[in-house]
């Protein structure tokens, strides 16, 4: 299928480790309402509104980034490979309802959570790292018809949450390569909006008012764009230049200009 024809790409880590006793959905800060949101929220709830946005404080370093986590429901150190089974149709059955997934238009990316340890480091509830690398196998069989859907391998050895191996920084650069995510304006969504699928609303400016900055032309552009960056923002789209060593020195220089100057 053509690009041309493709619909916002979409990030997750998916996750065992239930809060406030229950499964839901975290959704990125930095992603408009969409139908794949609105029917994750149906099946597996939320822990508060706008897509649990505010939860923990609204300082959650992979949705900071653009990756939205999936609670799945709880850990369990002893699960079975029909628990792994029931889980994974769970999600099969959700995702092919929503019609931009079933036709092959929107690309979704999935995560493993709490895979990409740190060195020296443990992460995760009890059994969750072996559920969610299973919960992966899984659906990577069943979803093995839909080349919009892709299952990536964590690396259990990274320095740190930036760490280009990482899945926040990884996801972060899949969003920057397909033109969007890192350094979109965070959408306010309410609950008819989420409801009838109608656009989100945000006081003050619209999803991708402030692109992201691989997608200006120029310098001058680019330093304006930085310069209406929250410092949440900005440390969002140099994560996503990491990839590219010599790009993120240059922009990095240009971003620490435009932050230190309004300061």
């Amino acid at each position: 299928m053509s690009e041309n024809n493709l619909l916002e790409p979409l990030v997750f880590e998916l996750h065992h480790d239930t809060a406030q006793g229950k499964s839901g959905l975290i959704g990125s800060y930095t992603t408009a309402d969409n139908p794949v949101f609105q029917a994750l929220q149906k099946e597996y709830g939320d822990y508060g509104p706008n897509y649990s946005r505010d939860f923990r404080g609204g300082t959650l370093g992979g949705p900071s980034r653009g990756i939205s986590f999936l609670e799945m429901g709880p850990s369990n150190p002893n699960f079975t490979d029909a628990d792994i089974d029931q889980t994974a149709q769970r999600l099969y059955g959700t995702l092919m309802n929503v019609p931009g997934v079933s036709s092959g238009r929107r690309p979704l990316h999935f995560f493993t959570g709490h895979a990409d340890v740190p060195r020296g480091g443990a992460t995760g509830a009890p059994g969750e790292v072996e559920m969610n690398k299973a919960l992966i196998g899984k659906l990577r069989s069943l979803f093995a018809g839909n080349s919009n859907i892709s299952f990536y391998a964590s690396h259990p050895d990274i320095e740190h949450g930036s760490d280009p191996r990482s899945n926040w920084s990884r996801g972060a650069s899949i969003l920057a390569g397909k033109g969007g995510g890192a350094a979109y304006a965070r959408p306010t969504v309410d609950s008819s909006s989420a409801a009838s699928g109608g656009a989100p609303s945000t006081p003050g400016s619209t999803p991708g008012s402030a692109p992201a900055p691989a997608d200006r032309a120029g310098a001058k552009e680019k330093a304006q764009s930085y310069a209406q960056m929250s410092k949440a923002q900005l440390d969002a789209a140099y994560d996503a230049l990491r990839s590219d060593p010599e790009k993120a020195k240059v922009e990095g220089m240009k971003m620490h200009k435009a932050f230190f100057k309004k300061a």
